[in-house]
């Protein structure tokens, strides 16, 4: 396991399907846009591409799928007036993450208009076992049966 790249495929319980992919985009040292940061979200009908959020640019195709020799369909830059008129987007959605965990403490109740602590964990989850199932040479099932570091594991492994 080496390497600078790193890409996921999981199926969800529904039947929906989810890729993760993350490597550089340019050669080290040089600065890339936070644009390259995003996800798009496939539909019958359309993709949704959101862009360095959440200080982002939403984009809309409007097919379900992507044909990139198709000069008749283009995408669309969608424009959120709340994320265009934001001087500090990070700042305002690090505010309305405190805020929202101060409110749910103070209400003794779930976090709902953010990420909360079982959110983060799975998305941890997630993101750990692409490298525990390139480990094993294998699917994983969640909850992961392995809840150490795998890349620790592959070490002591092959050591």
């Amino acid at each position: 396991m080496a390497g600078n790249e790193l890409s996921g495929y999981y199926v969800f319980q529904n039947g929906i399907r989810a890729h993760f992919e993350s490597r550089p985009v340019l050669p080290r040292g040089q600065h890339t846009s936070s644009r390259w940061f995003g996800f798009e979200v496939y539909g019958t009908e359309g993709i949704l591409s959101v862009r360095n959020s959440p200080a982002g640019e939403l984009y809309v195709y409007p097919h379900g799928m992507w044909l990139p020799d198709d000069a008749e369909i283009k995408w669309e830059r969608m424009w959120i007036d709340r994320w265009e008129r934001c001087p500090d987007p990070m700042h305002a959605n690090n505010q309305m993450i405190v805020n929202e965990l101060i409110a749910a403490i103070e209400s003794d109740r779930d976090v709902v208009t953010a990420a909360s602590g079982e959110d983060a964990r799975a998305a941890l989850e997630m993101a750990v076992a692409i490298p525990e199932s390139q480990r094993l040479g294998t699917r994983v099932a969640f909850p992961l049966a392995n809840r150490q570091n795998p890349y620790n594991r592959w070490r002591t492994e092959k050591s």
